[in-house]
C-alpha cells in the first residue's frame, strides 16, 4: 500500500532575519546558483520546517490505518520498530524532520532528512529513523535506533527524503549522502506482518533519469529485494449496501428470484 502522505503541523515556529552592518558601495559579485527544491508544504499549504513537530497521516484515511506510532513487533522489545496506527482515527506520534544541512530551515523535497520521533521510550536507543534489513523475511523495514546528522556511508541507512506524487507527498529511501554507495532506492510503503502495519521499502525504484533543472531523481539503483504490499481488494457489499462482516449470519439469495 503505497503511503501518501498529509503533513499535519501541530507547534508554530518563527524565524527573524536580522542584517548587521556598513553595505555603502557595496557590489555584489554575480555567481550561478541552482534553484533549490520545492518547500514541503503541511495541509495548510504552509511551508514545514525543521525541528517543528508534525504528524504523518495518509491522504486516503479510509482504506484503514491512522498515523505513525511505536511498536515492538518481533522478539526482542528494543529497539522499537515504525508502525501505522492501527485505528485512522489516531493521529499517532509528532515527529521532527531533520536535514541533512542543520543550518537551513525549511524542508523541502528531494532532500536527504533525518526523521525523529518526538517522544520518549522504554528503549535506550534513539527515536531516529533507519532502514534495516531484516534475515527472517528477507525485507527492509523502518525501525529506530539511528544517529542524527553526521552524513556519510556509515549512516547512509538513516536517511529519508520527501518527493512529490501528482499533489501528494511520498515518503522516500534513497539517500545522496555518499558519493560513492549505490543504496536501494524505492518508496515506504505499508506492509502488513503479523497483524502490524509497518513501514517498509518497496521494490518500486525510482526510474533512472538523468536530472535536469528542477527535476530531482535518483541516477543510480539497483534490484528490488521484495514485492510491494498491495492495497486490499474491495468490501463486499450486502442488499443495504453496507460491508459484510465475519462472524454474522447471512442469507445467499439469487439476484433474480422470479426464475426457477
Amino acid at each position: 500500500m503505497d503511503l501518501a502522505i498529509n503533513i499535519h503541523r501541530i507547534r508554530k515556529a518563527y524565524q527573524v532575519l536580522a542584517i548587521q552592518g556598513d553595505f555603502k558601495g557595496f557590489k555584489p559579485f554575480p555567481v550561478a546558483a541552482e534553484a533549490a527544491p520545492d518547500p514541503v508544504l503541511d495541509i495548510e499549504g504552509k511551508k514545514l520546517r525543521s525541528e517543528v513537530d508534525c504528524y504523518i497521516l495518509p491522504v486516503i484515511r479510509r482504506r484503514g490505518g491512522g498515523g505513525l506510532t511505536l511498536a515492538s513487533t518481533g522478539k526482542e522489545t528494543c529497539p522499537l520498530d515504525v508502525v501505522q496506527e492501527q485505528h485512522e482515527v489516531s493521529n499517532g506520534l509528532p515527529l521532527m524532520f531533520i536535514p541533512v544541512n542543520p543550518k537551513k530551515g525549511v524542508i523541502r523535497v528531494s532532500t536527504d532528512h533525518n526523521i525523529e520521533f518526538s517522544a520518549a521510550t522504554i528503549c535506550i536507543q534513539s527515536t531516529v529513523w533507519k532502514l534495516e534489513y531484516d534475515e527472517s523475511s528477507g525485507q527492509q523495514f523502518v525501525t529506530t535506533g539511528g544517529v542524527e546528522g553526521n552524513p556519510g556511508r556509515g549512516t547512509l541507512s538513516n536517511w529519508f527524503k520527501i518527493e512529490k506524487y501528482e499533489d501528494d507527498n511520498n515518503l522516500v529511501f534513497c539517500p545522496t549522502v555518499c558519493d560513492f554507495c549505490k543504496p536501494v532506492c524505492g518508496d515506504i510503503v505499508i506492509y502488513i506482518q503479523d497483524g502490524y502495519r509497518r513501514l517498509a521499502l518497496s521494490d518500486v525504484p525510482f526510474k533512472k533519469i538523468n536530472i535536469y533543472n528542477e527535476d530531482y531523481a535518483c541516477a543510480t539503483l539497483l534490484p528490488p529485494l521484495f514485492p510491494t504490499a498491495q492495497a486490499a481488494p474491495d468490501p463486499v457489499l450486502d442488499t443495504d449496501i453496507k460491508k459484510l462482516q465475519s462472524g454474522v449470519n447471512y442469507y445467499t439469495l439469487p439476484v433474480i428470484r422470479g426464475r426457477e
